[in-house]
């Protein structure tokens, strides 16, 4: 992936993927990478998807460090990234940080639906308010990047907690779910009755 984008063997690739919408802040994660880039200068924003802020983008950060290859196949194009970086206001469960889990890779993120579990800060990664600024983002881009070893320690910590994540293990949890709904309906059904 990373000689498909371009990016040198020893550059430092932060991710981003979803629409590029006001949800998603996708020119958030664009200024901050730009600001990160004037301490870390091996550091590379590669930003999966697209949208109606693509301009924005393009002008909010460093054209050089970024890499913008649109609608791709996330679950291939991770392997090509050394951390996930989330810039949304909001989210429920984004598939994009199970992904990332499964990717084993660190996940750097606003506190947003889904985030508390799937990122432990300090563990597989950081969480920053979804209200952070740019530079506040950027500062935490640079301490992940500075550190390969801390990101090799989170990438397994996120591989591990992915075998919570598995379709086997949610259809169970849901199935349970629905199992006491149906019982709790069936006693107040005979209860009435």
């Amino acid at each position: 992936m990373r000689k498909q984008w371009g990016v040198a063997p020893d550059a430092i690739v932060a991710g981003f993927v979803g629409r590029f919408t006001p949800q998603k802040d996708p020119v958030r994660f664009s200024e901050a990478l730009s600001m990160a880039r004037d301490r870390v200068p091996n550091l590379v924003g590669v930003m999966m998807g697209d949208g109606e802020l693509r301009a924005a983008i393009e002008t909010a950060g460093d054209a050089e460090a970024l890499r913008m290859p649109g609608w791709v196949d996330a679950r291939v194009a991770l392997s090509g990234l050394d951390m996930l970086v989330m810039t949304s206001r909001y989210e429920a469960m984004p598939y994009s940080l199970l992904e990332a889990l499964s990717a084993g890779l660190p996940i750097l993120s606003t506190e947003v639906g889904g985030v508390d579990e799937t990122v432990i800060d300090g563990e597989n990664g950081r969480r920053f308010a979804n209200t952070a600024s740019s530079a506040e983002i950027a500062n935490v881009l640079v301490a992940a990047a500075s550190d390969r070893q801390q990101l090799t320690r989170w990438g397994a910590v996120s591989r591990e907690r992915a075998s919570r994540y598995t379709i086997e293990n949610m259809t169970n949890q849901t199935e349970a779910i629905y199992r006491r709904a149906i019982e709790r309906r069936a006693a107040k059904i005979l209860l009435t009755n």
